[in-house]
């Protein structure tokens, strides 16, 4: 039986509205290999002539020359049912990393426009479908076969569906004009001399082996341009002729890219001064233009449903994917783990009270202390309640705005920002009118503005703030690349939520939210602190000065005169929502982050509550139990008199974020689970919770029922190993020595020795219950990476062959010798030893030479069953190779979860809350459509079955030979 805590996955990055796909898929590998991560990059764009071949096209008297690309126009090795099968390919890889809104309704909308344009062609076997993402992008991009994709972003800012027609042409334009399979077969050819293709599965394969040869190769062929313009004039046509106002793909693509209507002409073309935005805005206009006025004069497309239809687009959540499980055995985690709190607030009236998590924020009244309702906010920014506490108000960093009332569920508004440039780091005003963005010139200066929301427009304007230094450079490009919620910029609100102070290394700006103004600032605020800084209340100001503490103090707002010195010796400090009368603030620099309640006249903290979220309101406390509750009390003065009752309230279900660790029991009755802050036990033959565990790093079980758990650090506890009995439900700490080198990982005890003489390094693996000392392996190299293959029996080492350890290897094995030899160039660093040591024993259990795929995720994407090893990539692929051999058998699309060493059976995850299970000759067995993400998988009953645990917090045991029908073959043998 295996487990695995899944691996994050990194959403994918597109290039501009219309183009061909060209995504970079990126993972983060957040397990333990050195290589954090790494990228894989899919281009595929290379150029084509405008043809129009009247012989294939079909004219209408009112629009002239339909301009239809025929199959044979350019070399083609694909039919249209193989064009077909080369996009579900590409579906099934791109797929994997999108998020797909699953409201039929708002999908049938954009679909009955892509069918009216459809109608003007001649008839095809290709079948045109179009499905909307949740994406912050305005983007929309097609694959072969009929495959389109329309991002969230760019439905809220089209206007009409005439602009939506304008996009969806283009897409179909790219689809009908077969450039996918013109490019395919172009880098079929080049690339593996492939001449011709046969059933899916044979497109697979060699679809697979030409995205390796694209990524070795040293000279891409990267040709761009004429397929657009192709795109265009099919798009612009079919608009027209379906009813659709012509000029608005024009007018969209002028909106949206910031055109301002500039098109250059041939002289500045010739002399390189139009840009390549305002020359293809000529194009769109000059095709529209041309087309004679009769051209869908009688075809008038109903209009009157896309208000409401692009409203409720607005409104709608992603959603999950529709179920399709005969589960053996169903249960719900009951309670279920709770999310770590990441912020809670009191509104500035004190009768309302927000909790907010990864994934969800929660509404409160105070009196009743009470649940008012749940917010679907996976990703958000930290929310605020407006200064009139009517509402609550956030934004992501996508700029998507949202405010909802704080009484009743319901959304007052939401906007879908559009910038000219990108925001490096924002804040939304808690009334909702005005982000403040930070932005970067040509020259690498910020610059700093305040936009409206309903609009996008700049109402203000800082064009150069300052110029970042390295570190805060990298900070910036992080945050934007990988949409991180975390701030960059140092802030703070002042109590009536109506001023915003902004710090970039020393340079402050304080901003009139509610006027949209600046407010000029003096003194101690300009000069004095040069740490971090919150409001005490509207007035004053708690400053750090950073380079001596001891001069830091309270300053009046915004003349900056100093009320009071203080010393203090913190990074980061935070506002209360309502101090009172007192100099009250929050501290986050404790032990393990935890936050406390510090007075800054008394100078001790006053918190009663070991959490690590809390807020107070003239001496009432909201904060995070230990168990995830939400707990309110009041203060009475005394931090050494009896306090007010305590009230505690348990919050609804927040889906389950990704794992640290989780194992289930051999028989499969209990389930360990963590977050990286809490953990807990279940019997999974009723579901209840057994205990409630704060985080452990790494879970094991052993033959009776006996739980290991690497537990974190956590206040004055270290960290440690412990023990607990199924039997008595009782738990040990065992005493074992743990240092930097020691490490649980995979369910294994394991620590490596330095022999400083020698200068080599030991390997020991512990047994869990004795720490004694089961084997040990020297390596006369440094120590290595490596990983534990899901089942838990085997640990995979890999090795490059320049290694000490690899050579010698290579000499006492002529069979790895021999395939050694086989690769011209040693020093190269895909070329890799990997051997595979039993875990009980420590023996030699088999090795392999091989040159790692391109798209290798490192040390932790390696399993073995049987002679098969899986390599995982980092574009959703996964390579399966001979252990005896060393040769590539196949390759599948997804991530292994699980496997079962005795059957050679695989558990993949791909695309959101899909299970597969493969076979060891790679035959697909079972397909499962969970609903939710999943986020833990083990086989069971001797590989008859699979346990997968998913974010709704449901267990499923399902059988792993009989699921849902495949509807197509997802793995594909090598060339």
């Amino acid at each position: 039986m295996g487990s695995l805590a899944l691996p994050d996955r990194i959403r994918l990055k597109r290039d501009g509205l219309g183009g061909k796909q060209r995504w970079y898929a990126a993972r983060k590998n957040i397990t333990r290999d050195p290589m954090m991560l790494r990228f894989a990059i899919r281009l595929f764009a290379p150029a084509l002539l405008l043809v129009v071949c009247c012989a294939h096209a079909q004219s209408d008297a009112r629009c002239g020359v339909m301009p239809v690309v025929a199959r044979d126009s350019q070399p083609n090795i694909f039919s249209e049912q193989q064009e077909m099968w080369l996009g579900q390919v590409e579906a099934d890889q791109l797929e994997a990393d999108v998020v797909p809104v699953r409201d039929a309704r708002l999908n049938e909308h954009l679909q009955s426009v892509a069918d009216r344009l459809l109608a003007t062609l001649p008839a095809t076997k290709i079948q045109i479908r179009v499905l909307l993402i949740d994406s912050d992008e305005v983007n929309a991009y097609s694959l072969a076969g009929g495959h389109i994709y329309v991002t969230r972003k760019l439905v809220s800012v089209a206007r009409s569906d005439d602009e939506l027609a304008g996009v969806l042409g283009h897409e179909i334009g790219h689809i009908m004009s077969h450039q996918f399979a013109f490019d395919t077969t172009r880098e079929m050819q080049r690339l593996l001399h492939v001449t011709s293709v046969s059933d899916e599965a044979d497109i697979r394969a060699k679809f697979a082996a030409m995205l390796d040869a694209e990524e070795k190769a040293k000279h891409p062929e990267l040709r761009e341009g004429g397929e657009e313009t192709q795109a265009d004039q099919i798009g612009v046509y079919v608009a027209t002729a379906a009813g659709y106002r012509p000029q608005a793909g024009a007018e969209f693509w002028n909106r949206v890219f910031f055109v301002g209507g500039k098109t250059g002409n041939r002289m500045m073309d010739l002399f390189g001064l139009t840009k390549p935005d305002e020359k293809r805005l000529r194009g769109m206009e000059r095709m529209a233009a041309a087309l004679p006025p009769t051209c869908g004069r009688d075809a008038h497309p109903d209009e009157s449903g896309f208000a409401a239809w692009h409203e409720a687009v607005l409104e709608n959540q992603a959603g999950a994917a529709t179920e399709d499980v005969k589960a053996e055995h169903e249960v719900v985690l009951t309670p279920p783990l709770q999310m770590e709190l990441t912020r809670v607030r009191f509104s500035p009236d004190g009768r309302s009270i927000l909790a907010q998590d990864e994934s969800s924020i929660f509404v409160m009244s105070r009196q009743p202390f009470a649940l008012r309702y749940r917010i679907d906010a996976e990703g958000a920014l930290p929310a605020n309640f407006s200064p009139d506490s009517k509402s609550i108000t956030f934004s992501t960093p996508g700029l998507r705005t949202e405010q909802w009332s704080a009484e009743t569920k319901k959304m007052l508004a939401v906007h879908e920002m559009l910038t000219r440039k990108p925001c490096y780091d924002s804040r939304l005003s808690p009334d909702g009118r005005t982000l403040v963005c930070v932005e970067m010139n040509d020259s690498g200066e910020l610059s700093l503005a305040m936009l409206d929301t309903a609009t996008s427009n700049v109402v203000w304007e800082h064009k150069v703030w300052f110029l970042p230094n390295w570190s805060l450079f990298y900070s910036l490009l992080y945050s934007r690349v990988f949409g991180s919620t975390d701030p960059v910029f140092l802030s703070s609100y002042s109590a009536d939520n109506n001023t915003l102070l902004i710090a970039g290394g020393d340079e402050k700006l304080a901003l009139d939210l509610k006027n949209r103004t600046v407010i000029n600032t003096g003194g101690g605020i300009r000069g004095g602190i040069t740490g971090a800084y919150a409001f005490v209340g509207s007035d004053k100001l708690a400053g750090i000065n950073r380079q001596n503490p001891d001069k830091s103090g309270i300053y009046s707002f915004p003349d900056g005169k100093v009320l009071k010195r203080l010393s203090l010796k913190f990074s980061t400090i935070e506002s209360v929502s309502n101090p009172g009368d007192h100099l009250h603030l929050l501290v986050r620099d404790l032990k393990d982050y935890d936050v406390g309640l510090g007075d800054l006249d008394s100078m001790k903290f006053l918190s009663l509550l070991k959490v690590r979220a809390l807020d107070e309101w003239d001496g009432a406390m909201a904060g995070e139990g230990a168990d995830g509750t939400v707990l309110l009390e009041q203060w009475t003065g005394d931090p050494h008199a009896p306090q007010g009752s305590q009230q505690s309230l348990h919050l609804p279900l927040s889906p389950l974020p990704l794992l640290q660790a989780a194992a289930m029991s051999p028989d499969g009755r209990y389930l360990a689970a963590s977050t990286s802050f809490r953990g807990a036990l279940w019997d999974l033959t009723t579901g209840k919770q057994i205990f409630l565990i704060h985080g452990f790093t790494d879970a094991a079980w052993d033959k009776q029922d006996m739980l290991y758990l690497d537990m974190s650090k956590r206040g004055e506890v270290g960290r440690h190993i412990a023990q607990i009995s199924m039997k008595t439900k009782a738990a040990t700490e065992l005493k074992y020595t743990i240092d930097e080198h020691t490490q649980m990982r995979y369910g294994r005890l394991t620590d490596w020795k330095l022999d400083t003489k020698k200068k080599t390094w030991t390997l020991e693996l512990h047994d869990l219950a004795s720490d004694g000392v089961v084997w040990s392996r020297t390596f006369p190299d440094v120590y290595f990476a490596y990983t534990s293959s899901l089942g838990h029996r085997d640990l995979i080492f890999s090795f490059e062959l320049k290694a000490h350890t690899a050579k010698e290897a290579l000499k006492a094995n002529p069979r790895l010798a021999e395939e050694a030899a086989a690769i011209k160039d040693k020093d190269r660093n895909d070329a890799r030893l990997i051997e595979v040591i039993n875990g009980e024993t420590g023996a030699d259990d088999g090795a392999v030479v091989a040159v790692m795929p391109p798209n290798y995720a490192g040390v932790d994407g390696l399993n073995r069953a049987g002679d098969q090893v899986y390599v995982q990539g980092v574009d959703d692929r996964t390579a399966v190779y001979s252990l005896s051999s060393g040769k590539e058998l196949r390759q599948l699309f997804g991530y292994v979860v699980a496997l079962d060493p005795g059957t050679g059976r695989i558990c993949t995850g791909d695309r959101v809350g899909e299970a597969m299970v493969y076979d060891a000759d790679g035959k697909e067995l079972a397909h499962y459509e969970m609903g939710e993400p999943l986020r833990f998988a083990t086989f069971r009953e001797d590989g008859s079955s699979v346990t997968i645990l998913t974010a709704d917090q449901k267990v499923r045991t399902v059988s792993a030979v009989g699921g849902s029908a495949p509807t197509m073959v997802r793995a594909s043998a090598a060339n």
